[in-house]
């Protein structure tokens, strides 16, 4: 089973970006690099998650595994 922690409910505010992704993408890129990559404005959000995964498959090739992400921004209060 995966580690997890949960914790209390934290109110999200415009611009904020939530990630949910596979060992495969976190274990590639440090926490700062993904904040780095999946919330900058230059742009898309479909655009960053493709960053985020060819920068964590060139970390650690050959042995590569699953990228899989999903993004949501949150636009709204």
């Amino acid at each position: 089973m995966p580690d997890m922690s949960i914790t209390r409910k934290k109110a999200l505010m415009p611009g904020d970006v939530l990630l949910a992704c596979t060992d495969g993408l976190w274990s590639g890129i440090s926490d700062d690099e993904m904040a780095v990559l999946a919330t900058r404005t230059a742009s898309n959000l479909t655009e960053n998650l493709k960053a985020l995964s060819l920068k964590a498959l060139t970390n650690s090739s050959p042995h590569s595994d699953n990228t899989t992400a999903t993004a949501l921004l949150w636009i709204s209060e």
